[in-house]
């Protein structure tokens, strides 16, 4: 380059040279955790959350390629606005067979894990690059070694969900709002914004940093740190003007959202909504507010006067918010009504198996609990030793009391938040792990100090600091490769392991869905039904997702036991009570494969081997499935209750029950109200409704105007045992009652 023009490539060359080692460092650190997160993607089994995730996220990405802004966050109430995107682009464009924008790099399932693992992968680099600055090199090493390995961290990063995302932004936000530069403030600000984006929950983070100031105040004096300044609401202002702007659902109608139903206002919710309207009132505020903005501005800039009178920069201060009520009054408004509703559902609870029996109000402690036996022993203690080098620095005020206290208090927060609720799964708590284990690497580094004292040799030092952090590295990744690919299921020795963790608590409720699924699918005939207890949405789905294919065509959990050949049995459903038919019938019935892992069963299959029915028998209709109907009462009806159709659809479905061979007539008990259907059809098929064995139409005319039930005969013919359905296809322009269906 010529004298005096910018040299890029040099600078770039530059950068390289001088960065090496941190660079090296960083690879490492991608290498040892991204192998536990990223490693056999496709190896587990999915859970509902993952499959409603997968859903929304290729909903958002279709709704923002037809620049269908609106539609784009309708169907999300987390928000979960980041994850879905993240999932969502994922799955389209690299899941196999997804879309027609797929690049087919991936399977289903490994496409959208992809960027939950990214995240926890990046969450372990980042708790290095942010916590050197406070923490020094050695603690924020070995936190994000430490975190690497950690496997409740570890779990939620393989699943399709929002936790792993909400600790990744939650961390950086809380460790870079302590600078003092604009620039500090306003990234955490985004962060913020980009955690509320993903889960509601990170409204917890100012009032974490709130109580951290406050016990800075309270330690240093007045003078140390102010609890309310101008760039606390610049940086409140950036999170919430980000969360507001792009969750595009909060600018509609909240009766067109999908919390329309929200319980009643509180007290306090409907005073909120009253300020917020009278603020939003006055629509000339904005427009005082930033005429004297730009004047504070133009007096700084032009340095002939000083800052802004007191009394003048409360006023500007006021007139700020006022106009941010006013800009956004409608997605506060919506928001404080998602508020009631989030707390209505948090009152409801979990139903969880909790110390031998099932409780929907866990002790405050679960939490607490449960940290205790799935983080690794070297964890808890060395995560003591940071936590009382914590206490320690801030009641001498010692080196790093401040980023130490920070550090104590943020997860200390979402913890005892969490334990004021009822939900019962550790990965609500996720924003606390990261600081868990770098209070974890401060603990480390503080006991290596304690091991070498001051008068060892600098190599002598540096050796038992390695194997101290090597020997806990390993302590956390030894227990990974006996758990993988499940490391939910992990508890240490202190709960005896997984068998001994799961005779007190629900571990892993999901665990082995897909390997059910791939058993079943080498063992199962066409039209065999299979009865998946609580798993049988992720069971249908290995099922026709996963390989071999094409699968058989069984029937999966459309019909309850008795009529089934075969019973998936969770861990988790054997601590619930059961119907008396379905113990019954797994106390006679063979198990023909279990899914063992660590010493626990945590799915079990049975065989039904039940003869054919040759014989005749009558299905109540309401003890049927539907789809376009619903029970109804009827005077004129066997049982007094009907299934009452309106609208297009099936009508019925079922009973699913296998049939011998032979010549066989069905009757459909029907009445129609208002006009029969002109596309009215009832048909007798298998589980599949293209294999139809008999059918008939009794559109208009066919039915008694306004009378009353008629038996409409169906005939069909059985050439080997099969299992049965009964479906009344209606058209739409009327309402058919049905009673009852019999087959003779």
């Amino acid at each position: 380059p010529r004298d005096g023009a910018p040299d890029p490539v040099g600078r770039a060359v530059s950068w390289l040279k001088t960065n090496r080692p941190a660079l090296a460092l960083g690879a490492v650190f991608a290498v040892s955790a991204g192998f536990p997160r990223l490693h056999s993607l496709g190896a587990h089994s999915l859970n509902p959350d993952s499959l409603l995730w997968m859903d929304r996220g290729q909903r958002m990405i279709y709704a923002l390629r037809e620049r269908e802004f609106k539609n784009a966050t309708m169907h999300l109430g987390h928000p979960g606005i980041v994850p879905a995107a993240l999932v969502g682009a994922s799955c389209v464009f690299l899941g196999d067979g997804t879309s027609a924008l797929s690049f087919n790099l991936l399977d289903r399932a490994s496409a959208a894990r992809l960027p939950a693992a990214l995240a926890g992968t990046l969450t372990c680099l980042l708790l290095y690059v942010l916590g050197r600055r406070s923490f020094g090199d050695a603690a924020a090493f070995w936190g994000a070694v430490l975190l690497a390995f950690y496997p409740p961290h570890v779990a939620i990063s393989r699943v399709v969900h929002i936790d792993s995302t909400l600790a990744l932004l939650i961390m950086p936000a809380a460790l870079s709002y302590p600078a003092s530069g604009l620039r500090g403030k306003a990234a955490s600000g985004a962060l913020f914004g980009l955690a509320l984006m993903t889960k509601s929950p990170a409204i917890l983070l100012p009032f974490a940093l709130l109580a951290w100031k406050a016990l800075v105040r309270l330690r240093g004096g007045r003078g140390s740190i102010r609890l309310f300044e101008a760039r606390d609401l610049g940086w409140l202002g950036i999170g919430l003007g980000l969360y507001l702007s792009l969750f595009t659902k909060l600018w509609y109608d909240p009766r067109g959202l999908n919390w329309a139903d929200y319980a009643s206002l509180t007290p306090w919710g409907g005073r909120l909504v009253s300020i917020v309207n009278g603020a939003a009132a006055w629509p000339w505020l904005p427009m005082l507010a930033v005429s004297l903005a730009v004047s504070a501005l133009a007096r700084r800039r032009a340095g002939t006067r000083g800052p802004l009178p007191r009394p003048a920069a409360a006023a500007l201060l006021l007139l700020s918010c006022l106009s941010f009520v006013q800009v956004f009054r409608l997605p506060l408004v919506n928001s404080i009504h998602l508020a009631a509703k989030v707390r209505h559902i948090g009152g409801l609870g979990h139903i969880k198996f909790w110390m031998g029996r099932l409780v929907t109000h866990p002790p405050r402690w679960f939490y607490p609990f449960m940290l205790g036996i799935q983080s690794p022993p070297a964890v808890l203690i060395l995560a003591a030793c940071g936590a009382a080098a914590a206490c320690s620095a801030f009641a001498r005020m010692g080196d790093r009391w401040r980023p130490l206290l920070l550090c104590l208090v943020v997860p200390s927060v979402f913890i005892a938040a969490m334990a004021a609720g009822n939900k019962m799964a550790v990965r609500y708590i996720a924003p606390a792990f990261p600081f868990l284990c770098l209070l974890a690497g401060e603990g480390l580094v503080r006991a290596a100090a304690v091991l070498a004292p001051a008068g060892a040799g600098e190599r002598r030092r540096f050796a038992l600091h390695a194997a101290a952090g090597t020997a806990a590295a390993v302590s956390c990744a030894a227990p990974l490769a006996r758990v993988f690919p499940y490391p939910e299921i992990y508890a240490n020795v202190f709960a005896g392991g997984p068998a001994g963790a799961s005779r007190m608590v629900s571990l892993g409720p999901r665990v082995g869905s897909k390997e059910a699924a791939a058993f079943l699918k080498t063992v199962a005939r066409d039209d065999d039904s299979i009865f998946a207890a609580t798993i049988h949405g992720e069971l249908r789905w290995h099922w026709l997702n996963d390989a071999p294919q094409p699968a058989p065509r069984a029937l999966v959990n459309r019909t309850n036991p008795p009529r089934v050949d075969w019973i998936v049995f969770p861990l988790a459903e054997r601590s619930r009570p059961q119907p008396e038919s379905l113990r019954a019938l797994t106390g006679k019935c063979p198990k023909v494969w279990s899914m063992n892992l660590c010493g626990v069963d945590f799915v079990d299959i049975y065989r039904v081997d039940d003869p054919p029915r040759s014989s005749s028998a009558v299905y109540e209709a309401e003890g049927l499935k539907s789809e376009a109907g619903a029970p109804a009462p009827d005077d004129d009806a066997s049982g007094g209750v009907a299934i009452r159709g309106r609208g297009k659809g099936s009508v019925i479905l079922g009973p699913w029950e296998r049939y011998a061979p032979g010549n066989w007539r069905a009757f459909f008990r029907l009445k129609e109200r208002g006009g029969a259907s002109p596309a009215l059809r009832c048909l007798v098929a298998g589980i599949s409704r293209g294999d139809v064995f008999g059918s008939r139409r009794a559109g208009a005319g066919a039915l008694p105007a306004g009378g009353g039930y008629i038996d409409v005969p169906v005939d069909f013919t059985l050439r080997e045992p099969r299992r049965i359905q009964f479906r009344v296809e209606a058209g739409g322009g009327g309402e058919v009652w049905i009673d009852r269906g019999a087959v003779g």
